[in-house]
């Protein structure tokens, strides 16, 4: 039901799997959207549509620069902020310890892990 549109009121999350606007953005991207009721919409199921976000949306999609794009995703997510589609109940977070010696070893908000430049330094001894 979720997908057609059939509910009054429904609780889902959203895991971006890219560091970019779009990842976040595009579920809120109403061009897809069927014209149909009760048609499945998997990738708009909050069925959103602002036709200046979508505007917003598809000029930083053809942005000629990261910068660019950047500035067409903040205006499009200021006016979803403002439409309210969905609440936003919580983020996650993530923390961890790490040795002294586990050197080089980047945190983002991806939980991404690149290993190719972690490195062991002399473990610090105590006195």
């Amino acid at each position: 039901k979720s997908y057609q549109g059939t509910f009054r009121f429904i609780r889902t999350g959203w895991v971006a799997d890219f560091p970019s606007a779009k990842n976040f953005l595009w579920p809120f991207y109403g061009q897809n959207l069927p014209t149909k009721r009760g048609s499945i919409s998997y990738r708009n199921i909050a069925r959103y549509n602002n036709n200046i976000f979508n505007a917003l949306y598809r000029a930083a999609l053809n942005a000629k620069s990261i910068e660019e794009a950047n500035r067409f995703f903040k205006q499009a997510e200021r006016i979803l902020i403002e439409d309210a589609p969905i609440i936003i109940l919580w983020y996650d977070e993530g923390y961890r310890l790490i040795r002294s010696y586990v050197q080089n070893f980047p945190n983002n908000p991806l939980q991404y892990r690149d290993f190719s430049e972690v490195y062991f330094d002399k473990p610090k001894q105590l006195n």
